[in-house]
């Protein structure tokens, strides 16, 4: 077998799961969970977005003089920094809790892994930051609760005609990977 057909055999078996603290991505979770157990050859990612920064993150308010622009951009940065470093430390318990449940499904403890996103595009949507992300991770299956969040990051979705879900964004614009969309 070349490297070539090993790396898209081992593409094949790699799994990005969209996660949150929601019953719909509970629900993914025990899916694909089910789908994988006691299958050592699958590896899963977690996969869970961060917000849009908050109105106070997203500038400063300016300085006309040089070196004021400077010190004002370098707090927005650690601010910026402190924010994103909080919201992983309040994600981390949850999860561990999702890794353990997948490991009680049988896969092994190192064939799961974490991706945060934190570089949230303005205007990006969550199907395509998933595809983005599943072409980084180099996995061909994507996974997402029908339920799962609305597909502009930061921006709650209307409900009706206008609330569009990412799993029929990623069904429809999913092209070069395997969607599941899970009830």
């Amino acid at each position: 077998m070349t490297q070539a057909s090993k790396n898209a055999e081992a593409a094949h078996k790699r799994i990005l799961l969209a996660v949150d603290d929601s019953a719909a991505a509970q629900r993914a979770l025990h899916y694909v969970g089910g789908m994988t157990a006691e299958r050592p050859d699958f590896h899963v990612v977690l996969y869970h977005r961060l917000p849009a920064l908050p109105p106070d993150l997203r500038e400063h308010g300016g300085s006309e003089y040089p070196d004021r622009e400077t010190e004002l951009g370098r707090e927005l940065s650690q601010r910026i920094a402190d924010w994103v470093a909080g919201l992983e430390t309040e994600l981390q318990p949850t999860l561990d809790k999702l890794k353990q449940e997948l490991v009680g499904f049988g896969l092994p403890a190192d064939a799961v892994d974490y991706c945060i996103d934190k570089d949230v595009y303005p205007g990006e949507t969550l199907a395509y930051a998933l595809r983005r992300v599943a072409r980084e991770r180099q996995c061909s299956t994507i996974a997402v609760a029908r339920d799962h969040v609305p597909t502009i990051a930061g921006h709650e979705a209307f409900d009706g005609f206008f609330r569009h879900h990412t799993g029929d964004e990623l069904v429809r614009k999913g092209a070069g990977f395997a969607v599941w969309v899970i009830e």
